[in-house]
């Protein structure tokens, strides 16, 4: 009973009810009980106190699987990654094997920091218990590698993997994108098509912002009109935006001008910095003047637009 309620709790974000439930706890002498203790920790890391789940941790004696996952889970949706990490030492200290809930959470602290050796650490100690090839770990092993830059890595994993999922794919497309790797996106992406993996809004603005770093510009407008048509994915502000980027850096800029006020929704300061991005790229001081004045209408301290459009002007007058 005490467990249900005290989880209901911290889901719900009520400490103060959460509380009171452990004041009967404590009079119940049930402080001790392992798997209490774990659903007091979740609750008040749930409700952002995570200086009492750290005491409730460290009063537990003998810590179990659930214990360890939750205390690493808490620092990880918290940001604090290398806590995380810190976490995960001291359970690997214990002689304790981590689950795979912990194994996802200390990969995705070495992905957000690039620990790479500390993520190949983990990655080691996942493949001798077995459960590197689960799609949930190997999904999230793809992730990390790919955060930290070890691309191929990330391409071994995901092709030993014995089943793949959306995840699986925007994981490597990402990775393959961030490198500036456009072709191999390319083919990821119709390796995805292939295994029947429907791609999704996440996947397409990797894959438009591929084009947009290879000058796909015909390729880019086809894979926006499959995303809308054959996928039936409703456009995002980032779709639009990627399109946007595509003609600027193509030397269209009247022609991105079009596509930004055909867009469903009013342009905002990361559009017109991409318009004011491509003035500056192929000269056009008049629409730059244009994007300028509407960027300052978003932000009149935007440091950025100012520093664009000093470089507009001084690059028309050197000509």
């Amino acid at each position: 009973m005490f467990i249900c309620a005290i989880k209901a709790c911290g889901s719900v974000g009520v400490i103060r009810s959460g509380e009171q439930l452990y004041s009967d706890i404590i009079i119940r002498g049930l402080e001790g009980d392992v798997t209490v203790c774990n659903s007091l920790i979740y609750m008040y890391a749930n409700c952002n106190c995570l200086t009492e789940a750290e005491y409730l941790f460290h009063k537990i004696v003998v810590k179990s699987e659930v214990s360890w996952n939750t205390m690493i889970a808490a620092y990880w949706d918290r940001g604090q990654s290398e806590e995380a990490l810190d976490c995960y030492g001291r359970l690997q200290n214990s002689g304790s094997n981590p689950g795979s809930v912990t194994v996802v959470c200390s990969l995705k602290a070495c992905g957000s920091m690039g620990t790479i050796c500390k993520g190949n650490e983990i990655h080691m100690q996942a493949a001798f218990q077995g459960i590197e090839k689960e799609l949930y770990v190997g999904n999230t092993l793809v992730d990390m590698y790919a955060k930290c830059g070890c691309l191929s890595e990330a391409q071994k994993v995901f092709n030993d993997l014995s089943e793949r999922d959306n995840v699986s794919y925007n994981a490597l497309i990402t990775g393959w994108a961030q490198l500036g790797e456009s072709r191999i996106v390319l083919e990821v992406f119709e390796r995805m098509i292939r295994d029947g993996i429907d791609p999704d809004f996440f996947t397409f603005i990797n894959i438009l912002n591929a084009c947009c770093h290879a000058g796909l510009l015909e390729e880019g407008q086809l894979f926006f009109h499959i995303m809308t048509n054959e996928f039936c994915i409703v456009s995002t502000p980032d779709h639009h935006s990627c399109l946007v980027n595509l003609f600027g850096r193509a030397g269209l800029v009247h022609e991105a001008v079009i596509v930004m006020n055909r867009m469903p929704f009013h342009p905002n300061i990361i559009v017109w910095h991409i318009i004011l991005a491509a003035c500056q790229k192929w000269g056009n001081a008049e629409l730059g003047l244009e994007a300028f004045e509407h960027t300052l209408q978003l932000n009149e301290m935007d440091t950025a637009a100012y520093f664009c459009m000093c470089n507009i002007y001084s690059e028309s007058s050197e000509g």
